[in-house]
Formats: structure tokens, C-alpha cells, sequence
């Protein structure tokens, strides 16, 4: 049962029947771990026998009192049973301790309807003690001046990350500045909850307040000896009758006590609460210009209607006068308002202004609300009804949703500027601007990548008087000197040649020369590199392009050109790095190695 209405002992609807007195429950109160009696007072019966009599429309309840039974000789004392609509219920066993809250007995799933629960109870001398009786009240009957209890899970109640669930008793604020929120229709509420014994021993703080009233603080007791239910951590002062907003704040921290909730008790509610209104506008003046013009007019069911004239006065005094008739403003010669009065009217002309607030709204508009008496504020907006604006700016009256608040708005409410057309404007258009300046980024990175590209495969620019890499020219280059005397060689690039020489020959091998007696060449071919290793590395020939073996095969040719016999040239054009092979050196000719020609010399 998430929500249910609480029926004191003191209810007049009840019926008593034996010798039943009203006795205070503050001698039971420090009994036991279930909390203190409902109001600090019982019903007790001490002698004979005595009924409770109630009549409901719903479909479940309980009966609570305070346990005081003692047994003597076998015999307990008092005794007590049950029934709904005269069938006997089943009874709970008894139990030797004093607590108060116990369930006397309790019964669910009977049809919606109306029924009728009665506690018979007996006593030899040992006070049988009432205190509430509790029912799940049928959906099809409207309630009203009752104490509806409102249950931890009721979808109404509202908890932020700092609150999470206690078991299945409750939920525990245990974050520092864990908040719930809980909107009620009543006068006034009260916070039900249970300290654990699992919890910590140092008590803690929270606080709460009803709307925009100043927090007040209340202290979470530490742990005890055993879990405590029924806890009252604070019943609020009254307020006026309507809709109002509970927030409650956790104040201590993950070393302290849990702030535990069971249930609310609203006091003075509805059953089922009625839906806030949102604000009427009764009064709805025009913009003006200096010299006033503003219209008033009339809201009714969304339909704005109305024309006048303002008086171009401005300001709203520090004291508001009482609303009836004209009014003069504070701030100039205009009229204040002319407040509609009659049958059907919101406003009576008896009603009195006891002060005024004005806040601002985040679109910047102006809202200044008029706290008026509730008595006075009564009916529903006519039909038709006419007014002036107060001043330059045309304010308007509208009704408030707890029937005792009257808005002055800033009487623009219909000609306000579009802020989410707007809003939505500026986003698209810095939306726009992005995808521009991330298109121009990509733009530069593209093309700077495409210059990189061309600089890596097309080579350098070519300069009047130097050689590009990797190009053989016919330019002349001191240390272009080549050997005459090589043979023919095979036509394909990645199959060795083979030359005989002296000890200084070159085997061209895959594209690459290699001298002998290198540390790179053959250790068969009997040469040696002092103070270096021959490794061998058949068949770990490198890949080359048609175009390095045309170079190489150029310097070959122009090197027999010359026609030396007599020493061997290398002109290298890579690295210099060799890889093993397997040449046959034939020739003990000297070789002289140069470099790649990069640049001119």
C-alpha cells in the first residue's frame, strides 16, 4: 500500500462501545524499538469487555495499538479479535514485550467497496491500548481533511544519486547533500523513517523546507543497541492549504547515520490530491510605449481576449495598497489596476495584499507575485472580464495554483520574444561555422599531403648545374671513374654476375657491386677483411626497380668505354650496405669505391 489514510483513535468516526477512556501515550512512548504512539494518545479499555466500530470504502487495513499484554497463570491479559463485516479474521500471535505500532491485526484483497472492520477486545485489569487504525481507500471516492500516509516507493517522491535503497524497509540518503523531493496537497507533513543498527554511531545532520521557506536542521540519531522503526524525524509547521513542495537535504557523509525514509504523514490532504494548476491569467495588459496604451484583457481556457488603455505609470509601491477598485501605483499618475470582481470572480473586493515578491526568470522576463489571504481568493475567472495595465509595461493578474497567490506578470506574456527559436538559430548557425572551419582544416591538410607525396616520388626540383639523385648524367664528376674492363652482363637484374679479377674485382650481383675481400663477399673466393667476419647471404638478394638496374647498367657501359685495365672503380648508388653472395672473383685488380652522387661536385 504506497498511499492510505491514517484514522487516529480521537476520530469521530469511530465507534466506542464498554468503558473506553482516552489516556496520554507518553508512559509507553519509551517502550520498545517501534517508536511512540501516533499522537501521544490511546484509547484503553481495563475492565469487561469493549468493541471499535468503523465503516470505510477500500480494500486493505490495519489496526495498530500499543502491545501491554501479561500472563498470569497461563491466561494472558487483555485479549482481543478481529472482524470484517462480522467474519472473523485471522490473528496474529502474541507477544510479551511492550511495543507501540504493533499490528493488532490486518487484513488485504477484500473487493472495492464499502466494509465495515470491528475490534472486540476483553480485559481482566490489564489496559488493552488502541491507537490507529490504517486502510488502502477505494479509487472511486474523493476524500478530503484526511491524514494520507505516503509510502517510500510512491513514484511522487523523488530521489537524486545521493539516495539509494535500504533494504526493503526503506530509502537512505547517505551522499552529503543527497536531496528527495516530495510535492503534497495538505497543511503540513511529516517525515517517518528508521535508524539501523547496521548504520554508523555518530549521528548526523539533514534539513528540510516546504517550498521557498529557510531550511530548518534536524539531527539523525547514531546508532543504538538495535534497529529503531517508527522514527519521527520532523513533523513541519503548518502552512496554508494546497499544493506545496517538500525538500529534504542529507547534510552528513558516508562515515555517519543514513537518513532512512518510510513514509510521509500529510496532514489535511486530499485523497486523490488534486492536480496543480498552473497560474490563470485573469488581467493581461498590453505593451506601451511612454505615453502608455497598454491593453488589459481576459484568459480563459487559453482563449486571450480584452482591450483598454494604460496610464503609462511605472513602479509598483513598497507597501501595496489593498487591491479593490482603482489602485494608484507608487511610481507615477497611472491607474494600478481595475480588479474584476462578482459571482464567478477570482478576486473578491475584500481581499488584501500582505506582501509581494519579485523574481526574475531565466528568460528575463519579471514575475511579481502578490500573497493575498486565502479566504479571499475564491470562484474561477468569468467569461469576460476587463481591466488596465498598471503601468508602462502593462502588468497583468492571474490566479495562482494554491488558490491564495495572485501573479503580476509583465503584461508582455503574449508578445514575448521566440527564446527557443532564437536559441535554436544561434546553434545551428555556430554549427554552421564549424563544419566550415573543419572543411578549410582538411582542405590545407590534404593538400599539404599531396606536396609531400610529390616531393617523395618525383624528387627534388631540378637546379641549372647539379645532379639529381639517383640520376645518371653525362655531367662531369671527379669521382666518376669507372672500370673498362668489365665483361657483359646478365640482362636480368635479380640473377648474380659474375666477373673474374684480382683481388680488388667487383661482382655485381642482384644490381649490388661488392669488392672482394669485403666483409660482405663470399668467403670462398679466399679473400679476407681483416678485423671483420664473412657472412654469406644466398638467396637474401634485394628487390630493385626496372629503373635502378637501367642506372646501374649505364654506369657499367660507360666504365668499358674508358678502357681501363688496371684498377676497378665502384660507383655506388644506394647506401653502400652489401648483402652476401656467392661471387667468383677472377680478377686481383684494385677497386676503388665512391660514393652516391647526390649533388654535383
Amino acid at each position: 500500500m504506497d498511499r492510505w489514510i491514517v484514522v487516529d483513535n480521537a476520530d469521530s468516526g469511530l465507534s466506542y462501545s464498554g468503558a473506553w477512556s482516552s489516556v496520554s501515550g507518553a508512559p509507553y512512548d519509551p517502550h520498545g524499538n517501534f517508536g511512540r504512539t501516533y499522537r501521544t494518545n490511546l484509547q484503553s479499555l481495563t475492565s469487561g469487555q469493549g468493541t471499535i466500530s468503523y465503516t470505510f470504502q477500500g480494500t486493505s487495513g490495519r489496526v495498530y495499538g500499543t502491545n501491554n499484554i501479561e500472563e498470569r497463570n497461563g491466561n494472558i491479559d487483555p485479549t482481543w479479535s478481529c472482524a470484517l463485516d462480522g467474519r472473523p479474521l485471522q490473528m496474529p500471535n502474541s507477544f510479551p514485550y511492550a511495543e507501540n505500532n504493533w499490528i493488532l491485526c490486518e487484513f488485504s484483497g477484500v473487493s472495492d467497496g464499502t466494509h465495515t472492520i470491528t475490534i472486540t477486545a476483553r480485559s481482566n485489569g490489564r489496559a488493552f491500548l488502541f491507537d490507529y487504525f490504517i486502510y488502502t481507500p477505494s479509487s472511486s471516492r474523493t476524500l478530503t481533511n484526511v491524514v494520507t500516509g505516503v509510502g517510500w516507493r510512491d513514484s511522487a517522491v523523488q530521489y537524486d544519486s545521493g539516495w539509494d535503497q535500504w533494504g526493503g524497509a526503506g530509502f537512505q540518503g547517505k551522499e552529503p547533500g543527497g536531496t528527495l523531493t516530495f510535492p503534497f496537497y495538505g497543511t503540513g507533513i511529516t517525515f517517518m523513517g528508521l535508524t539501523p543498527i547496521e548504520g554508523a554511531p555518530g549521528e548526523t545532520e539533514a534539513e528540510y523546507f516546504i517550498d521557498s521557506q529557510s531550511p530548518v536542521r534536524f539531527t539523525v540519531p547514531g546508532r543504538d543497541v538495535t534497529t529503531h522503526f517508527h522514527r519521527v524525524f520532523f513533523r513541519s509547521g503548518s502552512v496554508p492549504l494546497g499544493h506545496h513542495t517538500l525538500t529534504v537535504v542529507y547534510r552528513g557523509n558516508t562515515g555517519r547515520m543514513p537518513l532512512v525514509l518510510t513514509n510521509f504523514f500529510v496532514e489535511s490532504s486530499t485523497f486523490p490530491p488534486p492536480a496543480a494548476r498552473s497560474p490563470t491569467t485573469v488581467g493581461n495588459g498590453g505593451n506601451t510605449n511612454a505615453g502608455g496604451g497598454g491593453g488589459g484583457g481576459a484568459s480563459n481556457g487559453g482563449n486571450t481576449s480584452g482591450a483598454g488603455s494604460g496610464g503609462g505609470a511605472s513602479g509598483l509601491p513598497a507597501n501595496p495598497p489593498t487591491p479593490t477598485g482603482t489602485q494608484s501605483s507608487g511610481g507615477g499618475n497611472g491607474t494600478f489596476g481595475s480588479l474584476p470582481t462578482g459571482p464567478g470572480s477570482p478576486l473578491q473586493s475584500t481581499a488584501s495584499v500582505t506582501r509581494v515578491v519579485t523574481t526574475t526568470a531565466a528568460d528575463g522576463s519579471v514575475r511579481t507575485t502578490a500573497i493575498v489571504t486565502p479566504a479571499n481568493v475564491t470562484g474561477v475567472p468569468p467569461a469576460d472580464l476587463t481591466g488596465q495595465s498598471a503601468n508602462g509595461s502593462g502588468s497583468s493578474w492571474s490566479a495562482g495554483s494554491n488558490d491564495n497567490t495572485i501573479f503580476l506578470g509583465d503584461g508582455s506574456s503574449s508578445h514575448k520574444a521566440p527564446i527557443g527559436a532564437i536559441i535554436g538559430g544561434v546553434l545551428g548557425a555556430m554549427a554552421i561555422a564549424g563544419i566550415f572551419v573543419l572543411a578549410i582544416l582538411m582542405h590545407r591538410a590534404s593538400a599539404k599531403r599531396k606536396r609531400k607525396q610529390q616531393e617523395e616520388f618525383e624528387g627534388v626540383e631540378k637546379l641549372e648545374g647539379h645532379v639529381q639523385p639517383f640520376e645518371i648524367t653525362s655531367s662531369v664528376n671527379p669521382h666518376r671513374v669507372l672500370d673498362n674492363s668489365l665483361g657483359e652482363s646478365n640482362s636480368n637484374p635479380f640473377i648474380a654476375e659474375h666477373y673474374r679479377g684480382g683481388k680488388g674485382a667487383i661482382v655485381i650481383a642482384g644490381g649490388y657491386a661488392i669488392q672482394r675481400g669485403s666483409p660482405f663477399a663470399d668467403p670462398s673466393d679466399g679473400s679476407s677483411n681483416e678485423g671483420s667476419s664473412n657472412t654469406t647471404g644466398e638467396g637474401n638478394q634485394l628487390q630493385h626497380t626496372r629503373a635502378e638496374y637501367s642506372k646501374r647498367e649505364e654506369a657499367r657501359r660507360e666504365a668499358q668505354a674508358q678502357g681501363s685495365s688496371s684498377d676497378g672503380v665502384v660507383l655506388h648508388s644506394d647506401s653502400g650496405y652489401r648483402l652476401p653472395v656467392q661471387p667468383q672473383i677472377a680478377s686481383s685488380r684494385r677497386a676503388e669505391e665512391y660514393p652516391p652522387l647526390y649533388t654535383a661536385a
